[in-house]
């Protein structure tokens, strides 16, 4: 059955003129999720207050106001932003790194964006992992990221197709209304 994000209601938000892809300059969304970052900090995004700047890119960091205690200043490339509508912006972006949890992995995967993934607790270790099989994304190492190696990623056209071409056969599949109309059938006939 095909997959249908669902990212939240826009919160009431109105579109921002910045929501407007520039299309010179790559698009890298980042997201630990909405508890992630409450339960085990920023560490594993320690690298955009280190390193972003050397990300050729323009980065949006999703991060709710709740979880920023631990936030030092940001590059310039860095947008700060408490939420935002994954679906708009991933259908954009070239490339999307967060934690691993189903709904942002599925949510990309319909999108057909490249991922860096953490995949750490809970069922993400199997996500991350399904991502990193179809070539769709990798799985920082133990050391964590780079710039170096963000950079190296958004520049991957191997991941991109992959992606794209799961995105193809995610689209192919039966949608809900059509799954629930045959089960009711299967029902009414027996």
């Amino acid at each position: 059955m095909q997959y249908v994000p669902y990212n939240g209601n826009n919160g009431g938000a109105v579109w921002e003129e910045w929501w407007e892809r520039t299309p010179d300059r790559k698009r890298l969304l980042v997201s630990l999720g909405t508890v992630k970052p409450m339960v085990d900090g920023l560490d594993l995004i320690s690298w955009v207050m280190d390193s972003a700047g050397e990300v050729d890119a323009e980065i949006i960091l999703h991060l709710p106001a709740n979880a920023r205690s631990d936030l030092r200043s940001l590059p310039p490339n860095v947008r700060l932003v408490d939420w935002l509508p994954m679906g708009v912006f991933l259908n954009g972006a070239d490339g999307f790194i967060h934690h691993g949890g189903a709904g942002n992995t599925l949510t990309a995967l319909h999108a057909g964006i490249p991922q860096i993934v953490f995949g750490q607790g809970a069922d993400r270790p199997v996500n991350a992992r399904a991502v990193v099989e179809r070539g769709c994304g990798i799985i920082p190492g133990k050391s964590g990221l780079t710039s170096s190696m963000i950079n190296t990623f958004l520049g991957n056209r191997a991941l991109r197709e992959a992606s794209q071409e799961v995105a193809a056969e995610m689209a192919a599949q039966p949608c809900p209304t059509e799954v629930a109309k045959k089960l009711i059938a299967m029902l009414q006939h027996g």
